[in-house]
């Protein structure tokens, strides 16, 4: 193991009913003035959003409303809300939806304790040191972000999707209730599933030593995401299985299951660059990409592939080829494509350039990645794979 620390500030309320435990955590944190953030629309029609404005006048919060958030969170909305924040003297920021909402409030929690233009935050010129406080009421498991200090955020205009994370964008509490997202259909439950299991991948795919306890805790993660992949079909109202997936996402990416290890996030990075050019689930594209880089990674790297067929898979003396493709067939077998023309996305020879050049201007040296190094002819031929 490397050295590390591992802090998790988020209070979590999990649970049927929790929201008014939430909530009343939230006033005793002495917000008097929230920004009410959500989606487009479903959590009014679930009748969510009635309960949790009823819940704040009881406690005397005051609620202005920001709705709007697209399945990949827009700049133009983050600035409004922290306009917003800055004219109406708001002190918390209050996330009603899934991974995508969260991440909008955290880019406005951050911008409106800022004095500047939130994006020298967002594009990293900038590291957030302050933010007001972020609460979350969770509908959508699979993103984490309910309980990790990252955001992504998407500027149409550049076609662009940024990252950004500080410890002070980690929300201070979430409500997990599982009967609030029996509203996800099972293509958006699966595209949970897979998100949550990348973000295992991530840290699992590592070349650090002595790290067996904490790869027993992804393996687990990830056969525990399997099953209920599998399970939820039919069960979407399913409270135990409900209950199940949204621990096992938000263990996924809480970062408990990664202390000690060098963790890798390139096909995060690849799949973010692709996703300012496309508008795809997130869970679904990552996937994808995923599968693109595991067979290149593999090429230099294969012993922990092997280790990922035999605990995870239960294969006996597998090839690296052999654990990925079992991965792939569990991916094929829930329904989900395992390419991006099954997506729907027509990889134009423009967009793949623009993907490539944004990995090779992430970081100073040209290359993204820690499992395996990659380059730009790297990042191209994983992309090909992947169509």
């Amino acid at each position: 193991m490397i050295n590390g620390t591992y802090k998790n500030r988020t209070a979590v309320y999990f649970g049927s009913g929790m929201e008014d435990a939430g909530l009343a955590a939230l006033a005793s944190l002495g917000a008097r003035h929230v920004l009410l953030h959500y989606g487009q629309g479903s959590v009014a029609r679930s009748g969510l959003l009635d309960k949790v404005i009823a819940g704040l006048a009881a406690r005397q919060i005051a609620a202005t409303p920001l709705g709007g958030v697209q399945p990949n969170p827009t700049l133009p909305l983050v600035r409004e809300g922290v306009a917003l924040c800055r004219e109406n003297g708001i002190d918390a920021v209050l996330a009603v939806g899934g991974g995508s909402v969260i991440d909008s409030a955290k880019a406005i929690a951050a911008g409106a304790a800022f004095d500047g233009d939130v994006l020298d935050l967002i594009e990293n010129r900038v590291r957030p040191t302050t933010a007001l406080p972020v609460a979350a009421i969770l509908t959508v498991p699979g993103a984490g972000s309910e309980s990790s200090p990252a955001a992504v955020i998407s500027d149409p205009e550049r076609s662009l999707k940024l990252d950004f994370a500080a410890e002070c964008l980690v929300p201070a509490l979430a409500v997990l209730n599982p009967e609030n997202t029996y509203g996800v259909g099972l293509f958006q439950t699966r595209c949970g599933i897979l998100d949550a299991i990348t973000h295992i991948c991530e840290r699992y795919f590592t070349n650090t030593d002595f790290v067996d306890v904490s790869d027993r805790l992804c393996e687990g993660l990830i056969q525990s995401l399997i099953h209920y992949g599998r399970t939820v079909e039919g069960r979407l109202d399913d409270y135990g299985v409900r209950s199940e997936i949204m621990w096992a996402c938000k263990l996924a990416h809480d970062d408990v299951a990664g202390v000690g290890r060098k963790q890798d996030w390139s096909s995060h990075v690849i799949a973010n660059a692709l996703g300012g050019h496309v508008d795809q689930p997130h869970g679904a594209l990552t996937v994808i990409v995923m599968l693109g880089w595991m067979k290149r990674a593999a090429e230099t790297n294969p012993a922990r592939f092997v280790q990922f067929g035999q605990r995870v898979f239960g294969l006996a003396a597998p090839t690296a080829a052999e654990a990925i493709a079992a991965f792939e067939h569990y991916i094929t077998g829930i329904g989900m494509p395992v390419r991006l023309s099954g997506l729907g996305v027509n990889l134009a020879p423009a967009t793949l350039d623009a993907v490539v050049d944004f990995c090779a201007r992430k970081n100073p040296s040209g290359t993204i990645g820690n499992f395996v190094r990659l380059g730009p002819n790297d990042v191209r031929t994983i992309l090909e794979t992947a169509r």
